[in-house]
């Protein structure tokens, strides 16, 4: 029946956890946790009570259950995506910082209006994205000036500077 379809489907997602960090745990909000207790005693009086067609409503309570997880899940899934999509352009920004970075190339880099992604990424990080930039820049140049023989220039343009007095 399709609603069995939709379980094995549930349980199936479910598997994919199983190989999270968190080995799959869930965590819902109050709100969330009051609406599953509710389902959970629903299915327990159903189960105790045993009145006529009662295994059909456990079935779509637990059909309920699962739909509830498996949307927490997803919502879960894609939050890490978004943040995993963050680590990956500041490893992008520290990897190339001789080149120009600009925040219509990096909004576009990751699919936002250039608009938009300056004001989630200050809101994200606490400074704008160019802020954030000079900060990287200026820290390598700092570990260059440390650890080469290189000039001001070198180091200048080696960080992304164009050259000595923007440095």
């Amino acid at each position: 029946s399709p609603a069995n379809a939709f379980s094995l489907l549930a349980i199936a997602s479910f598997n994919t956890m199983r190989n999270d960090a968190d080995c799959g745990r869930l965590s819902f909000a109050d709100n969330e946790k009051r609406a599953i207790e509710n389902i959970v005693l629903n299915m327990l009086s159903e189960c105790k009570e045993k009145k006529q067609g009662w295994e059909g409503i456990v079935e779509d309570y637990l059909n309920i259950l699962l739909a509830q997880m498996l949307r927490k899940s997803n919502a879960m899934m894609e939050y890490k995506e978004i943040d995993n999509m963050w680590r990956e352009l500041l490893d992008y920004i520290e990897e190339n910082l001789e080149s120009k970075l600009t925040l219509y190339a990096l909004a576009q880099k990751c699919f936002y209006n250039p608009s938009y992604f300056s004001r989630i990424f200050k809101e994200k990080f606490g400074m704008s994205l160019m802020e954030y930039i000079t900060q990287k820049r200026l820290e390598h140049a700092l570990e260059l000036l440390e650890a080469s023989s290189l000039s001001i220039e070198q180091i200048a343009q080696k960080v992304g500077f164009s050259d000595r007095n923007s440095f």
